[in-house]
């Protein structure tokens, strides 16, 4: 017995714990949706306050920007190309395409070198998507070839049946689905698997982890908001992901039963035969991906993996409490410790090498707060409102030949809407940041080992310049945990 009594636990055993998604019980990832009262009325208190004062604050600047700016950025072939290459959207980036993909490009797969590699974005889920009358969508595949070491560049786009090349009339048309596609991509697959799965460890680290434990502080400080955020996300009637078109926060293209919930079971679920959306596996360590921002998120890792590992070593090996947390995770999480999707009733052990515990500790640690917090600030910050091109109110094109207006792309109630929930929503608000995450540790060289953890954070954060990383997010901005 470890000698631990139901008053030595949060809330004494009797905390949150994950179920089956109440929507989509077998193609999202598991929810936590019985929220303990104290946190959901921290987080009524911190954040779902000021969604109140935003909506009621910010409208009248909503709606000038959009009566001044009423048109999306028509970006030239340059800035098109390294907005799909340069930044968040690299995250699509994948090397392998599918037999379909080399039907559809076989015309530019054909001068090709020795060195020359081809990679592809793809954000084929859309074509789920039924939207709103007047609306349109366009499922579209960009392919990015690379020679040698050298930039990556994009050569083409298929969308509607096309093969578009930079040079066709319709090429500037289809920018805009593209960009398009790529945010419901960010917004609906890949950023939701920052938040979601991730419930699961947060809410059994509550339940099941005597706060006295070193895993628990070492954990506690990245679980805050957490649960009642995302819980508010996926099921409150006032979420953005709303089902009233008249929600005046709602800027997507469609209803969530309307498709946009076929981007979250894409993400985690995956689709079969495309490369690109293979199914969800716990992250132990960030992808190695091509890019500049994937190199930025990377860089912060070994950090959060010697931090974890310092930890680790306070841990007796077989710890029961560690044991049990472990088992209860991987029931519901696929990858979790290493095992694959299939693996998940065969026998198993946290401890079973000496990296396996650091690396999922250090994987959720660096998730929640280097790896979300950046997304946001990319994507909501830098990108914004005139490129996220949520709605398209023209069809996609027809023809290589096809022309269109630009001023009949898009409303200005389309983008007072994306203001108000970029503003609300999408933009990083950071409560609580990384840098001063306390760790309560009883231990001396654990409080030691979280200086030094703070300390190799910045050191990262001075070097980026000199390895030619842009620094896509300041190290004291991002948040300690999942706030927004």
């Amino acid at each position: 017995m470890n000698g631990y009594t139901q008053d030595d636990y949060l809330y004494r055993r009797l905390g949150p714990w994950p179920q089956p998604s109440p929507d989509h019980p077998h193609g999202k990832a598991p929810a936590v949706v019985h929220i303990p009262p104290q946190e959901q009325r921290r987080w009524n208190r911190r954040i779902g306050r000021r969604y109140v004062v935003d909506l009621l604050t910010l409208w009248p600047k909503a709606a000038w920007l959009s009566f001044t700016r009423p048109r999306y950025d028509r970006l030239s072939n340059e800035a098109f190309q390294a907005l799909m290459v340069e930044g968040i959207y690299t995250r699509f980036l994948v090397p392998t395409l599918d037999p379909i993909d080399e039907e559809r490009f076989a015309p530019l797969l054909a001068d090709r070198g020795p060195d020359t590699r081809f990679y592809k974005l793809d954000f084929s889920p859309i074509a789920a998507v039924k939207p709103l009358p007047g609306m349109y969508v366009a499922a579209s595949v960009v392919l990015v070839r690379q020679e040698g070491e050298g930039p990556l560049s994009v050569v083409g786009v298929w969308i509607n049946d096309l093969l578009l090349r930079p040079s066709d009339p319709a090429y500037d048309l289809a920018k805009y689905f593209v960009m398009q596609g790529a945010a419901y991509g960010i917004l609906f697959t890949v950023h939701p698997n920052l938040h979601f799965p991730f419930d699961t460890v947060n809410a059994i680290t509550k339940t099941a982890v005597p706060t006295s434990h070193p895993l628990f502080r070492l954990l506690e400080p990245h679980l805050s908001f957490q649960l009642a955020l995302n819980n508010a996300v996926l099921n409150n009637r006032g979420t953005v992901i709303a089902e009233n078109p008249k929600v005046p926060y709602a800027p997507f293209t469609a209803r969530a039963t309307d498709g946009l919930m076929a981007f979250f079971t894409a993400g985690y679920h995956g689709i079969a035969g495309n490369s690109a959306y293979p199914p969800y596996d716990y992250v132990e360590r960030p992808h190695e991906t091509e890019g500049l921002y994937n190199a930025f998120l990377r860089a912060y890792y070994p950090p959060f993996l010697t931090f974890a590992r310092k930890v680790c070593e306070h841990i007796p090996k077989h710890d029961q409490v560690v044991v049990d947390w472990a088992h209860y995770i991987r029931r519901w999480i696929p990858g979790f410790g290493g095992q694959r999707v299939d693996q998940r009733c065969e026998p198993f052990d946290i401890f079973g090498d000496d990296t396996r515990l650091p690396e999922v500790l250090a994987g959720f640690m660096w998730d929640v707060t280097v790896a979300h917090a950046t997304d946001h600030q990319t994507f909501g910050h830098d990108i914004g409102v005139y490129q996220h091109c949520l709605r398209i109110r023209v069809p996609p094109p027809t023809s290589v030949n096809a022309t269109f207006d630009p001023d009949a792309v898009v409303w200005r109630r389309d983008l007072f809407r994306a203001h108000l929930a970029e503003w609300m929503f999408f933009i990083p608000r950071t409560i609580s940041s990384l840098m001063n995450a306390e760790y309560h540790f009883e231990e001396e060289a654990l409080c030691e080992a979280a200086a030094v953890f703070k300390d190799e954070l910045r050191a990262v954060e001075e070097r980026l310049a000199a390895e030619g990383i842009p620094r896509y997010m300041e190290l004291y901005e991002m948040s300690a945990s999942i706030q927004y």
